[in-house]
Order: structure tokens, then sequence, then C-alpha cells
């Protein structure tokens, strides 16, 4: 599998080289449609890719609406999108299905026994496990 991550500027969950990385691209001007131009280009640098790439997009500009809209063209099979409000569950799974990509959730060390049901049912392929509560490297 792999992740694509989109930059965006407040990685406090992430360790210092994931947060150093995003602040370089987003000094350079990287977007979402950059990342997906990139995901795009996959399908012809030698990777057998199969059903295994994926979004991790985070709170950025161009929010869900934009992986939704690019994700499926760009070759991607499913996106992880941190900033996902539970009460727009049931629109941003339909526009998932629509475009043809897995919608995948967050369970964390903190997560309650309700949300973690939630998070199973509504995930489509895996679960994101965090670990441990803290940083990630």
């Amino acid at each position: 599998m792999i992740e694509l991550g989109v930059p965006f500027s407040d990685p406090v969950a992430d360790g210092q080289v994931i947060q150093r990385a995003s602040e370089r691209a987003l000094v350079n001007g990287t977007t979402l449609g950059d990342v997906l131009k990139l995901a795009g280009s996959c399908g012809g640098c030698g990777l057998r890719l199969g059903d295994c790439l994926f979004l991790f997009e985070s709170n950025s500009a161009d929010g869900v609406g934009g992986v939704l809209q690019g994700g499926e063209e760009a070759g991607l099979d499913g996106a992880l999108v941190t900033d996902c409000r539970w009460k727009r569950l049931g629109l941003y799974l339909a526009e998932m299905k629509k475009n043809e990509l897995a919608p995948v959730f967050l369970a964390a060390p903190t997560s309650p026994e309700a949300r973690l049901k939630r998070i199973a049912q509504a995930s489509a392929g895996f679960v994101y496990a965090v670990a441990r509560t803290g940083i990630t490297e």
C-alpha cells in the first residue's frame, strides 16, 4: 500500500520529519491537485499498485470535495480524511461510493467504544489504526 499525504499547515500529531516535509511542500506551493497529478502518474512509473493507492487528506483548503472530484481519475483506490464530520457522514459515504473510492477512518487509542463501532461500519477495506497516543514518525 502506498499512502500519499497532502501537506497541511498544522501537522501537530506528526513527528519532525513529516512536519518539515509538509512545511517544505507548502513553501513550494504543493496543492491537492499536485498530489492527485502525482497519483495519476504512478501507473506509468513501473509500480504495480493494484488496489493500494490511498490519499491521506487532512483539512486542506480543497477539502473532501477536491479528493472526491479528482481521486478516481487519478487512480486512487480510497482516501483517509481526518476532518470528516460525523453529521455529514451519509453524504460523504455516498459521494465516495459514487466516485468508486473506499472511505477509511482513523481509530485511535482514545476513541470511545461507540465511535470505534461507527468507524468500523463506515470504513471500507481497512481501518487506519493509530497504535499509540502522541506523534507519528
